[in-house]
């Protein structure tokens, strides 16, 4: 595609998507800029549309929203480290009950074949899981429509169903608490040092864990105070929800369907899984079983977070263990392949 049409396709993604982030916001609806955003280039995807977003905005979204998210740090959050390991341990087991029964239920019910169940059924990292089914001969197209279709369950539908029983909490920040613009400014400049930061410890999606993890360490340790502006928020949850939509080009309405039902299904099974988990938990440690339940659940650091936040959950908490559940499937899947229901590499 010629440079300038390239251009004209990412514009018009990106209008739609922020289109769509304002109609529901209009109409008070859950994490309404991300969300929005993801339907309406979605829907425009699949209705034909060319729609396209390029890992360099992507990234600069990833990068806003990483930054914004780590400033909810507090002193709660760090007072729960001290629970962490036992979380992690419970993280741990939800892992392996999802990747145990999950492969089996996309195999029996939507007959998928082995290779690409077991890594549809692998909770977030979708980057990762797309190298390891070029590895494997597995069915990419299948496998990105359920990942992606997860992710807008979680995004859309999860805090539209918690809406009707508690109060979402909106994605900005009063004009009252918000931090000077100039303050804002050097923030910025200086969340940049985690990009580098979490390439070389290979921690998953860099342009947001690196933002977040060092502006989260900075507020944790009382070293910057405030919140950031809204309006730094909503484009780049707007560009998240839009690069996430832009997975659907090329997908017609019979595989999308297909692969909705298996994604609902799917999701549906992990979060009964994360559920289990979190209540036994949650009592024991004493901390909010919906912050436990998302710490747990399928799905992907940046997406969760959000999600996070809008319930009112600790997204420090819930990003950390995300990470982890990455980190660890990262190590544990190349050595666990048959347990996980994946063969050796085809030739």
């Amino acid at each position: 595609m010629p440079p300038s049409r390239e251009f004209l396709v990412i514009l018009r993604t990106l209008v739609i998507g922020l289109a769509g982030a304002m109609v529901f916001q209009y109409f008070n609806m859950p994490a309404a800029f991300m969300s929005g955003a993801l339907v309406a280039v979605a829907a425009s995807a699949v209705a034909g549309v060319k729609v396209a977003m390029p890992n360099g905005v992507r990234n600069i979204a990833f990068y806003c929203a990483g930054l914004f998210f780590g400033t909810t740090v507090n002193q709660d959050t760090v007072n729960s480290l001290t629970a962490w390991p036992f979380s992690i341990a419970a993280l741990a087991v939800s892992l392996i009950a999802i990747m145990t029964l999950l492969p089996r239920y996309l195999e029996r019910v939507h007959g998928y074949d082995r290779e690409t169940a077991g890594l549809s059924a692998v909770p977030g990292a979708l980057s990762f899981v797309l190298v390891l089914a070029l590895e494997r001969g597995a069915d990419i197209r299948r496998i990105t429509i359920v990942q992606t279709s997860r992710l807008a369950i979680l995004i859309v539908l999860l805090p539209i169903a918690f809406s009707f029983t508690s109060e979402i909490r909106p994605l900005g920040t009063n004009a009252e608490d918000a931090m000077e613009l100039s303050q804002a400014l050097w923030l910025y400049g200086i969340a940049a040092l985690g990009i580098p930061a979490a390439f070389v410890l290979r921690i998953p999606a860099p342009f947001f864990s690196g933002p977040f993890f060092l502006v989260g360490a900075l507020f944790g340790a009382g070293v910057y105070e405030g919140a950031l502006p809204s309006f730094m928020l909503w484009p780049a949850l707007a560009g998240l929800g839009a690069a996430i939509g832009s997975r659907f080009a090329g997908v017609d309405m019979s595989m999308l369907r297909e692969g909705a039902l298996a994604g609902l299904g799917s999701t549906s099974i992990g979060l009964a899984i994360a559920a289990g988990l979190a209540l036994p938990v949650a009592h024991w440690l004493g901390l909010p079983f919906l912050q436990l339940w998302l710490a747990f659940a399928p799905g992907g650091i940046d997406a969760l977070t959000v999600v996070a936040f809008s319930l009112g959950a600790d997204p420090a908490f819930v990003a950390g263990h995300q990470m982890l559940r990455f980190i660890g499937l990262s190590l544990l899947l190349p050595f666990a392949a048959k347990w996980f229901g994946l063969d050796a590499p085809r030739a």
